[in-house]
């Protein structure tokens, strides 16, 4: 034992330092670089350790050999390479090692640097009027020459000496190099190159020369046009700079602003608008920085804007990285890594460069833990700590953006006990009697120094006299009495290799006095089972308490273990400490405490002589196999692996020279053998594998005969998961322990393995984890909930398997409540307890000194002593009228199949005066406000326990409203404290023994202040998200107070007030709604700490934007087209959602995010909405929740898991038209289709076309779209038809087609060839009937003038005589109107149809569509006689002849003539006769009729007329002929 002088200890103690090793640690990290293979390039890995680390590299993840590589060396931990070449490119990790640990460095890449040359060399001449845009292309088309890294480029004019081009709003550059002028302007007429640079390897490349020729023509106003502009969304890395360009043309230059939302950016803080304001550069990007960004492009001459939707990611990050740990063997330590980043990283742990699956078979399981559940952390737990459990830890955190690396080094170190201090330093300390004395002893070491304190040779314990605080080192001894002085010694010890380690100190106390009680022993170290190595001493520890101290004895195998015979074994203490252990050693064994007042006794624990004996099979193995095949490789091969104890650990490397570990994952694994598991062989298996067997506790391993795998070429063939392990088909798990079940499965591809608890399909979370990819399923710290059938499912594209286990919980025993030691005094009563809970259930018994109950039951007196009996898992012992010499130590003991569980019960029956120790407060003056209450404590001892009376100006106080007294806790209560309660009030503590009564007393001051309020309260408020709220809280206070504090709090945590004692939340957030309480702390009484609070709260809301919808499922309905759309709704952030909007995307540019649909908010749980779909498309939805503050950020996106339904196109293409340059060629014209409509596959168009007016069959072309995905919109298509003759006008068509049928009926369309044909033809709008009669007013509007203008109108009319179709009615100038109107005079009695035909350069229309009056004609008398009246006479007659009327002029029903004639010179009045018209309607004209006139005498002249008459009345009045004699009589006179 080295022991420490404490004079020495004194003086040098303080300078004295104790090195010790250290794992390694990277202190200087290596870079990511581009080389140049003129210069070495240099890897820096610096790492510091003690012993000094040795570095090694990989590359690509495998060993770097520098010794075979004659342009690498090593300088220190820098890893330097000359001549560098492409061969050289690629992943570079350092490692740093010494016998405690490995450190890595993080990943870093490298690559040689190069830069080619321009492949153009052609010079170019380009002319550009002034005001015209321009982009000159770096390189011209073949671009800018490739290099590593990418070359750097800038513009210069082509001067002797060229300069570099001014950028400007005008002129700039684009992201991929290119020069962009807004607007060209004379000057800029000149020669330009573009320069290429590569910084590393000090190249510039100069492009062919550009010369800019302008001409000087006058420039055009042309309106801002965005030439550049990110992409419509574009994601930013959080920390790091992000920037946005836009660059637009337009004359003159235009300008560019940002905004983001609606609010507009201007240069400050993190954001700065640069190069003329085309670029918005936000620096260390935020997750707050998110949102939409527009860029607005301005001239006099237009606006054009774009909008981009910024997301913020990360590279995985620590948000506090995990610091070393310098730890003691013995102590435990909990290695956190926690990780952040967007999308969120997964963490894993590496130990010294392993893998934790290759790392975790040297460890012990029972000490060494890895927490899992959460992804984003990874712990691991270590009790027991070692000195072999010195490490470096690597955390790496790994998401798409980077791997990220944190290394945490454990130091387990043992430093020898010292004694730097003590409190108070001068080791001298004075107290009144009945106070307090305290006394710390400052130690260092590791492990931790035991402390303990002596004081007159005797061992000081915490027992009522004493509070010793082993980890702080303190001793506080109470009441202390005269017999209490003296000197008080700590003494410091530990071990380290085997050796003891001890300092001393001391201090004295001046007081007089002490009372010290025996008490019987106590384990308070109780031995643990272990494995013994006999090459070490084995210690099996034991301690106990107890006054007199005790002796200790131990048992083996329930025999006396007998030192004195067995030269091997000694006793150190209690610790039985055995050397050169063999196995005659083993066995099991128990440690006995025993005084004069008990005996106490540890558990039953077990010792073995650990050992591991060889592999039997010495021979190397060669196994080969086809591609895709199942393999089992058995660790030791046929014997198997070694016999040993404790079992070996396991686990497999390759046969490398360096041995790397088999990467276990979800096609390899290891089984519960030790086999290691091939679930398909693919061509990288084939290798050489080692087996490992390893003993830990004797430091050995064995490795197997090295197993050759070769792997022939054969293509893999495909197996369905067949279930090659699996547990049994019913296991048991032990309650609070770790439980595993584990599954592997052959087959090819790979099989994934999936975990059900009955239908519930198991995923990790909680004290469930689904590990070792998938494959094990381990629960821990095991409860009886966990009981029920579980399934591991294997599946592949071949087909599934599947296995169960009925998993039942058993238990060790266990104490749910042990019972706890009885300090008792004379004529007390006790029932010490002992219940225990265990499956299958255990059975109790009580030992008393380690004896059965059957043995000391001879001992007792049965009158007070009694064994309650009847329930085998309680044991309960009941002593009344309790002596001292009932003081005895009582083992409870609880036994089932898997234990004998132990638990002590020390009953201390003692006898001494009342006496009060002390007062709470310390101070014995209390002072508190008006109307709350004050609480005094008089500790007091005694045995038995003393009876508190409290008295107040000689008043006796008892329990009532206003005061509250606890004589358990001998504590009084004053309630809603008045002045009048103030004064000092006095405990009395009282008790008798043996016939003799004991009192001793105390008193306190109570001093009462006025109170301390908050006067103004802070109000509710409700505000808007972005506002400012702002609470008040005013208060009063008593004078004599130190002003109170005042501050807030919201959700546990604390916020500080402001100087008025109020709080501001400025651009509040939905987050900071909720209850704020303003709190008022007043120190009431300083030397006793006593706090008078008071608080006040109010609620604030915060309305903000909703959360996202969340979407449950997408449904395919029962009617085609159509699908049901499930979603949740967000949190409204204190404003109610008003409405949803449904939004659907496509693969279409033009048809991101539009809208589909509203739905109104009506406080459902769950929304549905049907959704009707195009035929054939692609859709992905989402759902964005609205309320009075705006819209929430769309919800997640969902697509339908169904290809969409296809179906004949819904629509035919619009704006048909036909018109041509060429007369004779007509070219038909149409918007195509956007492809969002065309239904399916095949879309094409067909044309059909044929001369109008004919009767031949269409002829129908096929026409294939000429849009695109990328180019969906704004596509005019067409068709052109060859005309057989000029001007021939064309009716045609054309209609959507695809494989599922034609579109709808297509519209017939006309036109003509040429560059001018005839016209449309009118279209007549109505014909109505005038108030004057026989008119009507006719109505009509152009149709297309077909490139011509119309020069004027012909209205035609119709009638049912077939002399009288179409006869002109009017003519009407073309006068460019939109609608013309004519008055038509009509013919009464005339069934009229009207038709207007309209007249261009070319020709006529086709006429308009007929009309015809809606009502009967209107009549009247015939407004025309017949023409062609004569007659001619023969000797004894006259015939009166006359061209019949066309009926067009009847005028009326009953039309007929009227012939009237006399004698010539004649005063007879005429003779009339009516004749019917002979004409008809069928043959209306040419007719001439007669009528014949006899005379009465020979030669007799005539006058005569004819009339029209009708039912309406005669016609106008008609014309008088005369009939003279013929030829015939005049020969005949």
């Amino acid at each position: 034992m080295n022991t420490f002088n404490p004079t020495c200890l004194l003086l040098c103690l303080a300078n004295l330092t104790f090195a010790y090793d250290v794992p390694p640690s990277i202190v200087e990290q290596p870079e990511s670089i581009n080389g140049d293979q003129r210069i070495p390039l240099t890897l820096t890995c610096r790492a510091t350790g003690i012993p000094e680390p040795t570095y090694y590299w990989e590359k690509d993840g495998s060993l770097f050999d520098v010794d075979s590589n004659d342009r690498a060396s090593l300088d220190g931990g820098n890893l330097v390479i000359e001549s560098l070449t492409t061969a050289d490119d690629g992943q570079y990790q350092c490692f740093a090692n010494n016998r405690l640990g490995t450190a890595m460095s993080q990943k870093i890449w490298t690559s040689l640097a190069f830069m080619d040359q321009f492949e153009n060399t052609a010079w170019e001449t380009i002319q550009v009027d002034q005001g015209r845009p321009l982009k000159l292309r770096c390189g011209g088309s073949p671009g800018v020459p490739n290099g590593n890294p990418a070359p750097l480029m800038y513009w210069t004019d082509a001067a002797a000496k060229p300069t570099p081009i001014s950028y400007n709003a005008r002129i700039s550059q684009d992201p991929e190099g290119s020069l962009v002028f807004s607007n060209v302007i004379a000057s800029d007429a000149k020669g330009y190159y573009c320069q290429a640079i590569n910084n590393v390897v000090g190249s510039s490349q100069q492009s062919p020369k550009v010369t800019l020729m302008v001409s000087d023509l006058p420039a055009v106003d042309s309106g801002a046009s965005l030439v550049t502009k990110p992409a419509a969304s574009e994601i930013a890395i959080r920390t790091q700079s992000f920037k946005l360009k836009c660059i637009a043309y337009g004359y003159p230059t235009p300008e560019i602003t940002w905004k983001r939302g609606e609010e507009q950016l201007q240069s400050g803080g993190r954001i700065s608008i640069e190069e003329s304001g085309q670029e918005l550069v936000i620096s260390t990007v935020e997750n707050s920085d998110k949102g939409t960004y527009t860029c607005v492009a301005s001239n006099c001459e237009g606006i054009d804007e774009f909008s981009t939707v910024v997301t913020v990611e990360s590279a995985p990050y620590f948000p506090a990285p995990p610091s070393d740990e310098t730890k003691r063997p013995g102590e435990s330590v909990d290695i956190e890594c926690r990780s952040k980043g967007v999308p969120a990283p997964t963490v894993n742990w590496l130990v010294n460069g392993q893998p934790w699956a290759d790392f975790e078979s040297n460890i012990d399981t029972k000490r060494w833990t890895v927490v899992t559940g959460d992804p984003q952390v990874a712990t691991i737990a270590i009790t027991n700590l070692q000195t072999t459990d010195s490490n470096v830890f690597q955390c790496i955190a790994t998401n798409k953006y980077k791997e990220e690396l944190a290394s945490v080094v454990l130091n387990v170190v043992s430093i020898p006990a010292r004694i730097p201090s003590f409190t108070p330093l001068t080791r001298r300390l004075s107290v009144v009697e009945d106070d307090s004395a305290a006394f710390t002893c400052h130690v260092e070491g590791r492990p931790t120094p035991t402390i303990t304190w002596t004081f007159k040779g005797s061992v000081l314990t915490n027992r009522d006299k004493y509070t010793v605080n082993e980890t702080e080192g303190s001793l506080v001894i109470n009441n202390v009495k005269k017999v209490d002085s003296g000197e008080y010694e700590c003494r410091a010890e530990n071990a380290i290799d085997g050796d003891d380690h001890e300092a001393t100190g001391s201090a004295t106390l001046i007081v007089l006095g002490t009372l010290l009680d025996d008490f019987p022993p106590s384990i308070v170290e109780q031995p643990e089972s272990v494995t013994g190595d006999q090459r070490i001493p084995l210690t099996l520890t034991c301690r106990a308490i107890g006054t007199p101290e005790p002796a200790y004895y131990w048992e083996k195998d329930g025999a006396l273990f007998d030192m004195d015979s067995n030269d091997r074994a000694s006793l150190d203490g209690g610790n039985l400490v055995i050397e050169s252990l063999t196995t005659a050693d083993d066995g099991q064994y128990q440690c006995f405490a025993n005084n004069r007042l008990g005996t106490a006794m540890s558990q039953k624990i077990w010792t073995s002589l650990a050992f591991m004996e060889q592999f039997e099979n010495t021979a190397p193995a060669m196994v080969q196999l086809s591609q895709g095949q199942p393999l089992k490789l058995r660790c030791g091969g046929s014997p198997g692996i070694p016999n040993g104890n404790p079992a070996p650990l396991i686990y497999w490397t390759d046969a490398s020279p360096k041995h790397t570990s088999i990467t276990y994952n979800a096609r390899i694994n290891q089984d519960l053998e030790g086999n290691l598991v091939f679930s398909n062989i693919i061509a990288s298996d084939a290798k050489g594998y080692y087996c490992l067997a390893i003993n830990n506790v004797v430091g050995l391993f064995q490795r197997s005969p090295k197993i050759m795998l070769s792997v022939t070429d054969l293509p893999a063939v495909a197996s369905a998961a067949h279930l090659d392990s699996h547990p049994a088909a019913s296991e048991v798990a032990n309650r609070t322990q770790s439980f595993k079940l584990k599954c592997i499965a052959f087959g090819y591809p790979t099989p994934v393995i999936t975990w059900k608890r009955g239908e519930e399909q198991l995923q990790s979370g909680g004290r469930v984890s689904i590990e070792e990819s998938g494959q094990a399923l381990v629960i821990s710290a095991v409860e009886n909930s966990d009981e029920g059938t579980y399934t591991c499912v294997a599946s592949n594209t071949g087909g599934d398997d599947e296995f169960s286990t009925v998993v039942t919980v058993e238990s060790a025993p266990y104490f749910l409540a042990p019972p706890s030691d009885k300090t008792k005094g004379p004529g007390e009563s006790v029932d010490i307890e002992c219940r225990s809970e265990g499956v299958p259930p255990p059975t109790v018994e009580w030992l008393v000194n380690g004896q059965t109950w059957a043995d000391f039951e001879s001992n007792i007196d049965t009158e007070r002593w009694t064994v309650v009996t009847g329930d085998p898992q309680l044991a309960t012992i009941a002593i009344t009228n309790l002596q001292t010499t009932d003081s005895n130590v009582f083992q409870c003991i609880a036994t089932n199949k898997y234990k004998e569980e132990l638990t002590s019960v020390v009953l201390n029956v003692v006898s001494f005066p009342a006496r009060i120790t002390s007062f709470t407060p310390l101070t014995r003056r209390l002072s508190v406000v008006e109307d709350d209450s004050a609480k005094f404590i008089c500790h007091s001892r005694g045995r038995p326990d003393p009876t508190i009376t409290w008295t107040f100006k000689g008043s006796v106080l008892t329990n009532g409203i206003k005061y509250t007294i606890n004589e358990t806790e001998g504590s009084l209560v004053i309630n809603n404290v008045k002045k009048v309660d103030g004064g000092e009030y006095e405990c009395r503590a009282e008790n008798a023994i043996d016939g003799e009564d004991y009192e001793a007393t105390g008193s306190a001051t109570l001093t009462m202040l006025g109170k301390t309020t908050i006067y103004l309260s802070p109000a509710n408020l409700m505000i808007r998200e972005g506002n400012t709220a702002t609470f008040q809280c005013e208060i009063t206070y008593d004078e004599e107070l130190i002003e109170p504090y005042v501050y807030w709090m919201k959700d546990g945590q604390r916020l500080e007030a402001n100087q008025d004692n109020s709080l501001r939340i400025e651009n509040a957030f939905c987050t900071h709604s909720g209850t704020y309480t303003c709190v008022l702390e007043a120190t009431i009484d300083e030397s006793a700490g006593t706090v008078h609070s008071v608080n006040a709260s109010a609620k604030l809301i915060v309305k903000g934007r909703p959360e996202s919808p969340r979407i449950l499922m997408l449904l395919a309905k029962e009617q085609e087209f159509a699908m049901d759309l499930f979603w949740e709704p967000g949190n409204d952030n204190n404003a109610p959602i008003q409405y949803y909007i449904i939004q659907y995307d496509t693969k279409w540019a033009d048809m991101h995010w539009q809208f589909q649909a509203n739905e109104t908010s009506s406080g459902l749980a769950i929304y549905r909405k049907v959704l009707y779909l195009q035929p054939f498309v692609d859709y992905r939805f989402r759902v964005i929740a609205v309320n009075e503050i705006g819209e929430s950020e769309p919800s997640a996106e969902v697509a339908p898991t169904v290809d969409p339904q296809v179906a004949p196109p819904s629509e035919n293409p619009s704006g048909v038209s036909g018109s041509s340059t060429r007369p004779e060629a007509m070219v038909i014209r149409w918007q195509a289709i956007h492809p969002f409509y065309y239904g399916a596959d095949g879309f094409h168009y067909e044309v059909a076309y044929r001369p109008r007016i004919s009767s031949e069959p269409f002829t129908k072309a096929t026409v294939d779209p000429e849009n695109t995905d990328d180019n969906p919109t704004g596509i005019i298509q067409n068709y052109i038809v060859n005309a057989s003759q000029l001007c021939g006008e064309f009716e045609f068509s054309v209609r959507s087609v695809n494989s599922e049928g034609p579109g709808p009926e297509p519209e017939i369309h006309h036109g003509f060839p040429g560059k001018a044909c005839r016209p449309e033809s009118p279209q007549i709008l109505m014909l109505l009937a005038k108030q004057q009669e026989f008119a009507m007013d006719l109505f009509w509007e152009p149709g297309n003038d077909n490139n011509a203008p119309i020069q004027y109108y012909i209205i035609q009319y119709d009638t049912k005589w077939a002399d009288m179709h179409w006869q002109f009615q009017a003519n009407e100038t073309a006068s460019g109107l939109a609608t013309y109107r004519k008055v038509l005079y009509l013919q009464p009695f005339v069934d009229y149809r009207f038709r207007v035909i309209a007249v261009n350069e070319i020709g006529e229309s086709e006429p308009s569509a007929e009309v015809a009056s809606g009502v009967d004609p209107q009549v009247a008398p015939p407004s025309i006689n017949p023409s062609g009246v004569n007659g001619s006479t023969t000797p004894t007659s006259t015939v009166i002849r006359w061209q019949a009327i066309h009926p067009f002029y009847y005028g009326g029903d009953d039309f007929h003539y009227e012939v009237a004639y006399r004698p010539r010179l004649s005063s007879e009045p005429f003779t009339k006769d009516s004749v019917y018209p002979e004409n008809t309607d069928d043959n209306p004209t040419g007719i001439i009729q007669n009528y014949i006139v006899d005379a009465s005498k020979l030669c007799e002249e005539f006058e005569f007329s004819v009339r029209s008459m009708n039912s309406e009345g005669p016609g106008p009045e008609p014309e008088i002929h005369y009939g003279f004699p013929g030829v015939a009589c005049l020969a005949y006179q």
